[in-house]
């Protein structure tokens, strides 16, 4: 009816997305802020979209704009947590994560930022602290990606038993990452089950 909304053109663009029209996804994107500059979503989809297209530093700059425009919502600092993880750049991934943490505190989506620290803190060799991070994050919600996480911790310090139980819990909820599978099969080997 009116493709003069912000609104319709992220719409376009994330269905151009979906499709793996990514040219298109980016032109939807910047005609979204062409005719609203400080739509968040727009830059939100415009990032991804770039990451995507091994654009790294115009989606790191995307990124940082929707914060820009709204510093006090914590998805723009998970979403730039997320990318940074992805990037293997840890301290400024802890960081992001923190501060999404700390504006949302009670947010649905904390146990996912609980999870995403507990990812940090793997990749950075600090396991005590991913594993307190993530029980945390699975007494607020179970989610497959932090039982992945903390089958990790315990794999990583030998602790076999635990690490399969974790695995098949990530399992059961049906979203278990790709090589936790093949983990699983190799922990029973190491178990006593």
């Amino acid at each position: 009816i009116n493709s003069q909304l912000a609104p319709v053109r992220v719409t376009l663009g994330r269905i151009a997305g979906a499709r793996v029209r990514d040219q298109d996804a980016v032109a939807e994107y910047q005609r979204a802020l062409a005719i609203d500059p400080s739509y968040f979503d727009a830059y939100q989809g415009l990032a991804k979209t770039l990451v995507r297209l091994e654009k790294s530093q115009e989606a790191e700059k995307a990124y940082r704009k929707a914060i820009d425009l709204r510093q006090g919502y914590w998805r723009g600092h998970k979403e730039l947590g997320v990318f940074y993880y992805m990037q293997g750049r840890y301290a400024e991934a802890e960081a992001c994560f923190l501060k999404a943490k700390d504006l949302a505190p009670e947010n649905f989506q904390i146990a996912n930022i609980y999870s995403n620290l507990g990812g940090v803190y793997i990749q950075t060799g600090r396991l005590a602290e991913a594993e307190r991070m993530l029980l945390d994050s699975l007494d607020r919600k179970p989610l497959a990606e932090a039982y992945n996480n903390l089958a990790a911790v315990y794999y990583y310090q030998n602790r076999y038993d635990e690490a399969a139980v974790a695995m098949e819990e990530a399992v059961k909820l049906g979203r278990a990452n790709p090589s936790i599978l093949g983990s699983l099969a190799r922990t029973y080997a190491l178990t006593n089950r």
